[in-house]
Formats: C-alpha cells, sequence, structure tokens
C-alpha cells in the first residue's frame, strides 16, 4: 500500500497523501467519513470516483481508526 500520510482537515473530512510516490502531491486525496456513524463514505482518488471501489485511501483511513 505505501506509506500514507493522515491529516484530519475538519470533522468528517481526512487528507490523505501518499508518501511512497516521488512527487506526493501529487497523489492527495480526501476521505469522507459520516460524522454520526464514521462509517467511510468516499475517496477523491480516480479509483473510487471512477468505480465506485473501496480504495487503499480509505483503508488507511479505516486502519488508522481503528488504532
Amino acid at each position: 500500500m505505501g506509506t500514507m500520510c493522515l491529516r484530519r482537515r475538519c470533522p468528517g473530512l481526512i487528507d490523505v497523501t501518499n508518501e511512497s510516490h516521488e512527487n506526493p502531491a501529487d497523489h492527495q486525496y480526501v476521505v469522507s467519513i459520516d460524522d454520526v456513524t464514521e462509517e467511510l463514505m468516499a475517496c477523491t482518488c480516480p479509483h473510487h470516483v471512477h468505480r465506485n471501489a473501496f480504495c487503499k485511501h480509505m483503508a488507511a483511513v479505516e486502519n488508522a481508526t481503528d488504532d
């Protein structure tokens, strides 16, 4: 999955940067979380946007919130 840097932007939004790329700034996405249920809602990455699929950015946020 690579190294992911997570930063809470505000309630319900987590900035996720894939640090394993040569230019991490080109690989920054936002994962949204339901404020009430804390369920993962969406990610701005192409994999989720075009396929509506659970992505590695959502997995990184899910793993971090399980800790």
